[in-house]
């Protein structure tokens, strides 16, 4: 087939679809037979059709009153982004080539049904109006989130986080434990002609305008900067900012945290566990290129507590993942209410048992990658209520984050900091 890219592409939706396989897995291995324009072009299909995906299967049901198999629903939806969303797709493009795909996968009963839809809808793309008053559909985001998000953040705030766009580029830092500095990474930065622009939260942090295979080969492969989001460094510095002597990361897999850690402050001994062994496999290969002198354990920290005595632990709890849809869409699929509720039970029990390794007048730090109270903010108090023996610290330095400290924690939002949304609670025990 000569459309290698479109072919490609549906392979990887109904994968991530069919089995709730993490987009950004099968992405890693989905298009490695693409050249770099096609493997571009096929990552923007696949990613710009799940952030879509519920505005899209709106505009086709407008024209398709039957239930339609899932494969060729997912040639429809591909056709639909094409048509909607990809302005350097001429709209003849986008339905032919969604005809040839399915005669290549077997579906060319169905071609005739494809390329009648696809024209039908090109030809009304103006006629039909997104319904305003739905934000779900207008923004493509699950009704329980829509509504979560309004109760708990007001509906100016949730409109301007659904609006949200994350294509502003990629976060690095330059990893200081290989001797390469901010000075040395924007100087090979300008000498490229690579644009970027410092980070609102921590200055180390770079967003760049370029695609990771421009910076992979020397800089990214040799350890001399890590790939990370600035709200996950916004964690390391404050997990760190008391200059520990001893630091655990209880739910430490990848290891960006922990790596970022040792990079901000090195004088530290950091202890890095994670339940599963592949996991931690994973995290020891990250700790090899980066220069991150760790000490690697495989540990349920739901089951006891780790037997440590530090003045600092992180815990970078198992959570829903919400406030990463901005760059993983699928996630907003994948995860329900009461996902959450029974995630919330988890980060309680985790934190309870790490909150022992605390020693007296040391820190536990409580953190998420999601943007909601029954994850955050509820677990923390619930917490606090239990363990009497600790009081939390609120930030002192940053503007920024002291006006999105809710009393608890600080949650990042991805429309008002710029980084996914992260949610931070930095806890001191008394002495």
């Amino acid at each position: 087939m000569k459309d290698k890219s479109r072919k490609a592409a549906l392979d990887a939706l109904n994968e991530i679809i069919k089995n709730k396989s993490y987009g950004n897995l099968v992405l890693k291995t989905a298009f490695n037979n693409l050249n770099p324009q096609e493997k571009r072009f096929a990552t923007r299909l696949v990613y710009g059709t799940l952030e879509k995906m519920i505005t899209i299967d709106w505009i086709i049901d407008n024209y398709v009153k039957k239930r339609t198999p899932a494969t060729s629903k997912n040639i429809l939806r591909l056709g639909t982004y094409q048509i909607y969303y990809m302005d350097s797709v001429p709209t003849h493009a986008a339905c032919s080539t969604s005809v040839e795909i399915a005669k290549a996968v077997g579906k060319g009963g169905v071609s005739g049904f494809i390329n009648g839809v696809l024209r039908n809808i090109a030809r009304k793309k103006d006629e039909l109006k997104l319904p305003d008053d739905n934000l779900s559909i207008k923004y493509s985001c699950p009704q329980w989130i829509v509504d979560m998000w309004i109760k708990e953040l007001g509906e100016k705030q949730t409109v301007d986080l659904l609006s949200y766009k994350d294509d502003k580029g990629i976060v690095i830092r330059a990893n200081t434990l290989k001797g390469y500095t901010n000075d040395k990474l924007e100087n090979e930065l300008n000498k490229r002609e690579i644009k970027y622009s410092r980070g609102k939260l921590v200055s180390d942090a770079f967003r760049i305008q370029a695609g990771f295979e421009d910076i992979e080969k020397d800089l990214f492969n040799e350890g001399k900067i890590a790939v990370q989001d600035e709200g996950s460094m916004v964690i390391a510095n404050i997990t760190v900012d008391n200059k520990p002597k001893y630091v655990l990361d209880a739910c430490a897999a990848p290891g960006g945290k922990t790596a970022a850690m040792a990079s901000i402050y090195n004088d530290a001994e950091y202890f890095a566990t994670d339940i599963h062994p592949h996991r931690v496999e994973i995290m020891e290969k990250l700790f090899e290129r980066l220069g991150v002198n760790a000490k690697t354990y495989r540990f349920d920290a739901t089951e006891k507590p780790f037997e440590l005595d530090v003045d600092c632990v992180l815990v970078d709890a198992p959570c829903s993942g919400l406030g990463t849809m901005f760059k993983q869409p699928d996630i907003k699929y994948n995860k329900t209410y009461e996902d959450m509720k029974n995630l919330a039970v988890t980060q309680l029990k985790i934190l309870e048992n790490c909150s022992k390794s605390v020693a007296k007048h040391g820190y536990l730090v409580y953190s998420t990658c999601t943007i909601s109270k029954t994850e955050n903010y509820s677990v923390v108090s619930r917490f606090l209520k239990n363990n009497q023996d600790f009081e939390i610290v609120a930030p002192e330095d940053s503007d920024s984050l002291k006006k999105s400290f809710d009393g608890i924690g600080i949650q990042l939002l991805p429309n008002v900091h710029d980084t996914s949304g992260f949610y931070i609670a930095k806890m001191r025990r008394k002495g």
